[in-house]
């Protein structure tokens, strides 16, 4: 092809083919925005939202709870039928609740021994711990 006068430049490049490489330029432009603009949607849709759940919805699990700490699929799908739900909702509010009742235990536990004074090793006198070299160790222990 003839080269022609371009932008005051005298070029190599047709006319046509300076309109497809534009043409080209804005598709790749606009299709890279939209994978930027799916990508943040994307983001957006992956975040989990923070979700409180009603206080009847609280009240309806946590009285379930008490007499079935551990429902099964059948029993978690219909509570969250009833309450408007998503099943793994339930099962994660369930699990958590689970765990909560796990550590309120073990706190109520060391609350008790709060305040009490531990025994250190300092405090007993050496010749009470025996050794594991000792004889008589091995047998008794």
């Amino acid at each position: 092809m003839v080269g022609k006068q371009h932008f005051g430049v005298n070029s190599n490049i047709s006319e046509d083919d300076e309109i497809q490489r534009r043409v080209h330029e804005e598709i790749n432009k606009s299709s890279s925005e939209n994978e930027d603009a799916n990508s943040t949607e994307n983001q957006l849709l992956k975040r989990k939202r923070y979700h409180r759940h009603t206080a009847h919805q609280i009240q309806e699990m946590e009285a379930f709870f008490k007499d079935c700490p551990h429902p099964n699929n059948r029993q978690r799908k219909e509570i969250s039928q009833e309450l408007g739900m998503e099943p793994l909702q339930v099962k994660f509010w369930f699990q958590n609740k689970r765990t909560q009742m796990k550590i309120d235990r073990i706190s109520s536990i060391a609350a008790k021994y709060v305040g009490k004074p531990f025994a250190k090793s300092d405090d007993i006198p050496s010749s009470s711990i025996p050794h594991p070299m000792d004889p008589g160790v091995a047998a008794s222990g």
